[in-house]
């Protein structure tokens, strides 16, 4: 027996529900077709089960996940724990995978990568000297005198991305380890990230790591907003927190862009010409004037539009972007009120966003 595990916890948004619910039925597409003795466990507490989807419910108890997440103070820690627990209570191979994720190939090519030895992680994302955060690992290096745990760390440190971490029963004590550093990481500096780098110092250091990002697709940015709206229509029950239907059916691929009309694209081009800027700054006018163009008749697919916008200026733009102000005036603080098909989170993060550039 193999376990495919995900777990969700806390006062999440429904969005998270709308992934679990996604990814849990793309694993079960292919499973249902060749079983491959692989079982899928969702664990969480109370407030998140999901006994609606085709998955055996692991309960883990409030006060445990508190613990975990080392008295409230660091959310990430949770998902070290809860692998290391699980590891023990089922004693066999185990895939943890995020609820942000699509099945591209059946489990079991995620299980082939995974064995005495051998582990498995999402993707290898750069050195610590390479991040954009490196500043702060360089801060972090030389604070704790390069080692952490009785690990090394320098500026040629690997960053995996721990979407993804599967582990065979025989390297479990592994995770001891990997939880000991990123106290210590979180002991030292305020990096979400703490987890995620002590994880891939103590795999990379004791198995042969291995990759998947050709069987699974880790959507934490791009197109995640548009893949909520997808999933939405798919499961509006979800939204409102009701069992989802139908979950014996195909899934329809979720597409990664909505349609963009000619004129959108066209008055970007001209924007780009008009006032400079790269590539990533005309993509972010094409969302903006989608956003205004379908704000009426579709405020949802509008949100998504001014979420993409938002995202591509704060970390796609690669040059400071000019006359953003302009550009994007209908978006701009004293006009945001207006706005009201535009949710009160997005207006924060907009609000947020032009702080900074002031």
């Amino acid at each position: 027996m193999r376990t495919l595990l995900f777990f969700l916890y806390g006062s999440v948004g429904r969005e998270y529900h709308l992934e679990l619910s996604y990814s849990v039925l793309s694993a079960q597409q292919f499973l249902r077709q060749d079983p491959a003795d692989i079982r899928v466990v969702f664990a969480s507490d109370r407030r998140n089960m999901r006994s609606d989807l085709p998955a055996e419910q692991l309960l883990i108890e409030d006060q445990v996940i508190h613990d975990w997440q080392l008295g409230g103070t660091f959310a990430h820690a949770a998902k070290q724990h809860v692998l290391a627990y699980a590891l023990d209570l089922f004693d066999t191979p185990i895939v943890m995978v995020d609820a942000d994720t699509i099945f591209r190939a059946h489990p079991k090519y995620l299980f082939d990568r995974v064995g005495p030895g051998r582990a498995l992680l999402n993707e290898r994302e750069h050195s610590l000297v390479d991040s954009s955060a490196w500043r702060q690992w360089e801060a972090l290096i030389q604070d704790s005198g390069g080692a952490l745990a009785g690990y090394e760390i320098a500026p040629s440190t690997l960053m995996y991305n721990t979407g993804v971490v599967g582990l065979d029963p025989s390297d479990a004590h592994y995770m001891a380890d990997a939880i000991a550093m990123m106290r210590e990481i979180v002991r030292l500096c305020d990096m979400f990230t703490a987890e995620q780098l002590a994880t891939s110092i103590v795999l990379t250091q004791h198995t042969d790591v291995a990759t998947c990002e050709d069987l699974i697709e880790h959507y934490w940015g791009g197109p995640r907003a548009y893949y909520h709206y997808q999933i939405a229509k798919l499961f509006p029950e979800v939204m409102v927190g009701e069992p989802i239907k139908g979950v014996e059916g195909d899934l329809p691929r979720l597409q990664k862009m909505p349609p963009i009309k000619r004129v959108n694209s066209l008055l970007a081009r001209l924007k780009r010409f008009q006032f400079g800027g790269d590539k990533e700054y005309q993509f972010a006018y094409v969302a903006y004037r989608s956003a205004l163009s379908c704000r009426h008749n579709d405020p949802a697919l509008a949100n998504v539009w001014a979420t993409m916008a938002l995202n591509i200026l704060l970390w796609g733009a690669k040059n400071r972007l000019p006359k953003a102000e302009t550009a994007f005036k209908d978006f701009r603080p004293e006009k945001l009120k207006a706005q009201q098909w535009m949710g009160p989170q997005l207006q924060q993060r907009w609000q947020e966003y032009w702080k900074q550039r002031a």
